[in-house]
C-alpha cells in the first residue's frame, strides 16, 4: 500500500483549511495541486482521478495528496469533505499493512524509551499517514471533525498565537489518524482495533471534561 512519511521539524505550515459541499452539476477542480493536501470526507462519495489512477472516496474515508500530484473528476456526485492544505516534507513509501504497523509501533516505542532530557529526539520528527484510510469508528470520526471544525473561522489565521494554535491542532490531527492507521493494520487484531476505540473514548471524555472531577467510573 502506499503511506506517506511528513517530517515536521517545524510548525505545520497551513495555506488553507476549510470544508467543501459539491452539488451536481459542480464538479471537482481538475488541477495539479501546489501544495500537499489532506481530505476527509463526511458525505456522499468523490470519485477522482489521481496521477491516472481512479480514487473512489466515500464517507469516513481520509485521503492524502502530495504536492505535484495531478486529479480530475471521474464523475459528478453531492460530497461533503473538510480541507487542508499544508506544506510539510511529504515522501511517499510504498509498504504493506503489517510493514506499516511494525514501522509506527517501534518508532513510537523508540520516541517514548529515549531520555527526556535527550532533546535531539525532537529533531525528526515524523508521521506516516496511509495514501488513503477509512474511519469506521463513528465516535474517531465526530473527534476528528471537530478539531477541523475548530480550525475554520478565518480569524484563526489573522494573528500569530491563533496560527500557532491551528498549526498544533492539525499537527495532533496527523498524530491522531497515524494512531488509526496503526490500529487498523495491527496484524488484521480486531482486539487491537477495539482497545483503540475504548481508548479513544476515553481521550475525547477526558479533553472534554478535565476542568472537572473525573473519576474511574
Amino acid at each position: 500500500m502506499l503511506c506517506f512519511k511528513i517530517n515536521f521539524n517545524s510548525l505545520v505550515q497551513i495555506s488553507l483549511l476549510n470544508k467543501e459541499h459539491l452539488v451536481p452539476p459542480r464538479p471537482h477542480l481538475t488541477r495539479q495541486t501546489n501544495t500537499n493536501i489532506l481530505y476527509l470526507v463526511t458525505e456522499g462519495e468523490l470519485a477522482l482521478e489521481q496521477n491516472g489512477e481512479e480514487l473512489q472516496l466515500k464517507a469516513g474515508d481520509v485521503a492524502l495528496f502530495a504536492k505535484g500530484a495531478t486529479q480530475k473528476p471521474l464523475k459528478i456526485a453531492e460530497c461533503k469533505y473538510y480541507y487542508i492544505h499544508f506544506n510539510a516534507d511529504v515522501t511517499p513509501v510504498n509498504i504493506s499493512e503489517e510493514e506499516y504497523f511494525q514501522l509506527v509501533r517501534s518508532k513510537n516505542m523508540e520516541f517514548a524509551n529515549a531520555s527526556r532530557y535527550n532533546f535531539d529526539k525532537y529533531n525528526n520528527l515524523e508521521v506516516y499517514l496511509p495514501a488513503v484510510i477509512h474511519i469506521s469508528e463513528k465516535s474517531t470520526l465526530e473527534h476528528l471533525v471537530e478539531k477541523i471544525k475548530k480550525c475554520i473561522p478565518p480569524q484563526n489565521f489573522q494573528t500569530v498565537g491563533k496560527y500557532l494554535g491551528v498549526s498544533y491542532e492539525v499537527l495532533k490531527l496527523f498524530c491522531r489518524l497515524e494512531k488509526v492507521g496503526e490500529a487498523a493494520f495491527g496484524h488484521g487484531n480486531k482486539q487491537n482495533s477495539s482497545i483503540y476505540s475504548a481508548a479513544e473514548k476515553i481521550a475525547d471524555y477526558l479533553e472534554k471534561h478535565y476542568l472537572e472531577d473525573v473519576g474511574s467510573r
